[in-house]
């Protein structure tokens, strides 16, 4: 155990390769051969065993990477992915010049076009379903100036999934 440690809990295989090679000492190598002859392993430590006891999620998805239910996209704009995020510490309005706005950031809104990976990001003053559909106007409105016209939104919650139908 004493050279399990020093050597930073490697594994069973890894200790006894090494003893294969002589780079541990003699009485550990005569002490792994004899295990490898019973074809028995050593007790595992305790720091490795509480390693090894990972927590395991009790609910599953379809599969990681799995996005079966996104249609897919072949142009730009067929497919738009909105995700919002809220900040916890309101940030400041970015300015150039002038007096400092009382207003702060308190979140945004990410749009990702599917096909060609281009993301947006509108930054809000509030979190309010007016701020999200002038966040949405400003998208189609740059979008517009590219030449695109985005045909289907995807979103995972409340109020994005209004704006998108």
């Amino acid at each position: 155990m004493h050279w399990h440690y020093k050597l930073n809990h490697p594994p069973y295989t890894v200790m006894s390769k090494m003893a294969k090679h002589h780079m541990l000492p003699r009485r550990i190598t005569k002490i792994l051969k004899r295990l490898d002859k019973q074809d028995t392993r050593p007790p595992m430590c305790n720091d490795c065993c509480g390693a090894k006891a990972t927590r395991r999620p009790w609910r599953t998805s379809a599969g990681k990477g799995n996005a079966s239910h996104i249609k897919p996209a072949t142009s730009p704009g067929d497919v738009v992915s909105v995700d919002q995020l809220e900040s916890s510490i309101p940030g400041f309005i970015g300015q150039m010049t002038g007096k400092l706005a009382r207003q702060r950031i308190v979140g945004s809104k990410v749009y990702v076009d599917h096909a060609s990976d281009f993301s947006f990001v509108f930054h809000q003053t509030s979190m309010s379903s007016e701020e999200t559909v002038k966040s949405k106007s400003a998208f189609e409105k740059f979008a517009a100036s590219h030449g695109v016209n985005n045909k289907h939104y995807h979103a995972d919650n409340g109020r994005l999934r209004i704006i998108s139908s």
